[in-house]
């Protein structure tokens, strides 16, 4: 992803800033950028596209830990394109919406795709936990079973000895 980003920034959005700065070029006033400005400009053009475009990553890891899940990035979508622009506006140099929208329309676009990321790491981690809730079932179901037939006290198995079995048992 991060080579995603460089080359956007590349190709896309840092000709389209040079090409409003130079706009500016007329009889009166001539444009002569600086090598280290315009450097400076495209390197932080890049880092700032390159870590935008670690956010499916980001998202992926997040959703695995459970840390967000899709409905949660859908419902804070509103404040997502907010922060696109907000981060656009601080990144580009130029105040023009042409550029802001060039630069926010990847991060929205990244956004809307960490959304289907997220929806499909709930998929998957849903499918893990009901094979887990399954096995757990079993264990607590057989050893309460082994305990009862056995004669043993009239209190059910402890839930700790049977959440440690379980870490235990192999797939």
């Amino acid at each position: 992803m991060a080579i995603a980003g460089a080359l956007f920034t590349h190709y896309a959005l840092f000709p389209s800033t040079i090409e409003f700065f130079a706009q500016f070029d007329s009889t009166s006033i001539k444009l002569t950028p600086k090598l280290e400005d315009t450097f400076g400009l495209y390197r932080s053009m890049m880092l700032g596209m390159v870590a935008v475009f670690q956010l499916p990553t980001l998202v992926f890891f997040l959703a695995l830990m459970r840390v967000v899940t899709a409905r949660w990035l859908v419902r804070h979508i509103k404040y997502a394109v907010l922060a696109s622009f907000v981060v656009a506006a601080l990144l580009t140099a130029s105040p023009d919406p042409w550029n802001q929208t060039v630069m926010a329309a990847p991060m929205i676009a990244l956004y809307l795709v960490s959304i289907v990321v997220a929806w499909l790491v709930g998929l998957r981690a849903k499918d893990v936990v009901d094979a887990e809730d399954a096995r757990e079932l079993r264990l607590v179901v057989g050893a309460t079973i082994v305990t009862r037939s056995e004669g043993g006290s009239k209190d059910p198995p402890l839930r700790l000895t049977t959440t440690a079995a379980v870490g235990d048992c192999g797939p």
